[in-house]
């Protein structure tokens, strides 16, 4: 019974990993902060993308990143805008979730 438990449990960490985005080769397009949808900063970018989330429908913005800790605000927005002001490559890995803003869905990592 605990192996199928186990077994159950990778494999479901597996599939939910499955769907979440990597984009290389990525330049900030755009970033946009906008009071009326919370802590959140969207970002769009163009890059080798090679999937995203069935969540992730909108066509404007590729990922959008919750402004609520200090790692987000200070670090992770500083690199992203960084990036963008210096028009620098970046690698940008996705959760595979749209859970801070419904069709968007939430990054993760950047790699600069």
């Amino acid at each position: 019974m605990r192996s199928i438990l186990i077994s159950t449990a990778l494999a479901l960490s597996f599939l939910s990993s499955v769907d979440a985005s990597d984009m290389h080769n990525a330049v900030i397009e755009k970033m946009m902060v906008d009071t009326a949808n919370g802590e959140v900063l969207f970002i769009k970018a163009a890059g080798d993308v090679n999937a995203a989330p069935s969540c992730s429908t909108n066509q404007g913005w590729q990922y959008v990143l919750p402004l609520t800790s200090d790692l987000t605000k200070n670090n992770m927005m500083s690199l992203l805008l960084s990036a963008r002001m210096a028009g620098t490559k970046v690698r940008l890995l996705g959760k595979g979730v749209c859970d801070a803003y419904s069709s968007i869905e939430t990054l993760q990592r950047i790699e600069v």
